[in-house]
């Protein structure tokens, strides 16, 4: 008999499979569940040695945004992570909307099937993916094209006072390593202004999301070298953490979305594992996903042991059931000290799944 409990952590949604820990041990060990992603409890990897100049500018880094335990943890080994799966050469612009909308909570769908034409223009006019820079409008505010937290602004979450400096007059400034010496470079970016107020319009602030993007890729490999980051797999890991990275989460959950707005636009499959006669699937789309918390990790103290599994998540993200099946029957039940969940009969145990935020489909 399997249940499946889904719980809610402050901002975290931490999905909890819990099962016979000797039947998901046996699955991790013969490889049989779907590559969900191998279990993250520490920090992550140690800085990367530096081996070019100092840089010459004022450090770029996320102002007035703190650090928490969250977005600094990652895999201590991120060659774990299999290789990303690649956009399509062609992308088909409505395809594309329709696709953005799916990935955006339900609340602002809308606005997600517009921001898929303005999306594509500026990745195509800055030369960056697509398909990135969608997804990180969805991590960065949950589509929300007037969001702010009076440090980051717009869809895209951008910290303005990073990039401040170095934008003047249209021109963003930033510089690449030519042998031994910082060479400056520019880009244009002069078709809107770059303020608060006008980051919270949505053209403005994926139009600067792109640019900075498109910096971030070219400078990438050098900035690494100079600041000390840790490893990290993709250049948006410094739109949010500017010069130096120091945590992978972020790169994590953008890159989850990517996958998850490939499968939407219908050119990426989730992974999927039989054990016995059931297909196996994560219970998150994009997987692989990253696992916060294993079964038999120590709970209250070490008065018991957990029984589940925890997937890192994003508020309003779907969850699904692992096994494919029809569900049989839904009663609403309310544990003790839980929110309510639904429990779905669906011929193979029970699934327990939450009935706030629209998470369970």
């Amino acid at each position: 008999m399997a249940e499946r409990l889904i719980l809610i952590q402050g901002a975290l949604v931490c999905v909890a499979i819990i099962i016979s820990a000797t039947l998901w041990a046996s699955q991790f060990a013969l490889g049989v569940l779907p590559p969900t992603a191998s279990i993250s409890l520490a920090m992550s990897p140690s800085r990367m040695a530096v081996t070019a100049p100092e840089p010459t500018w004022f450090e770029r880094r996320p102002r007035g945004a703190k650090a928490t335990l969250s977005n600094l943890q990652g895999l201590a080994d991120i060659t774990q992570w299999p290789r990303e799966p690649a956009s399509p050469q062609q992308v088909d612009d409505d395809a594309f909307r329709e696709a953005l909308g799916t990935l955006c909570p339900r609340a602002y769908r809308k606005t997600g099937e517009y921001m898929g034409p303005i999306v594509r223009k500026w990745s195509k006019h800055f030369g960056v993916d697509p398909f990135t820079l969608g997804a990180l409008m969805y991590w960065r505010s949950n589509c929300r094209a007037k969001f702010t937290d009076g440090v980051r602004h717009g869809v895209a979450a951008l910290n303005h006072a990073m990039h401040a400096r170095q934008l003047q007059n249209g021109t963003y400034h930033y510089h690449v390593l030519d042998e031994s010496e910082w060479r400056p470079e520019t880009l244009s970016v002069g078709d809107f202004g770059y303020w608060p107020g006008n980051l919270r319009r949505l053209e403005p602030s994926i139009y600067f999301a792109a640019a900075f993007l498109r910096v971030a890729t070219i400078e990438c490999r050098d900035l690494d070298k100079a600041t000390g980051s840790i490893p990290h797999r993709h250049a948006v890991s410094h739109l949010y953490w500017g010069d130096r990275v120091r945590g992978t989460d972020m790169e994590d959950r953008v890159l989850a979305a990517r996958r998850r707005l490939l499968g939407a636009y219908g050119v990426w499959d989730e992974p999927t594992r039989t054990w016995g006669t059931l297909k196996i699937q994560s219970p998150l789309g994009g997987a692989p996903r990253k696992i916060t918390s294993d079964v038999g990790d120590i709970r209250d103290g070490g008065r018991r042991r957990h029984k589940g599994v925890d997937f890192a998540s994003d508020r309003g993200e779907p969850v699904h059931s692992a096994p494919h099946g029809q569900a049989g029957s839904c009663t609403y039940v309310r544990p003790p000290g839980r929110q309510g969940v639904a429990a779905v009969d669906n011929g193979h145990g029970t699934a327990l799944y939450p009935r706030r935020y629209g998470l369970a489909s």
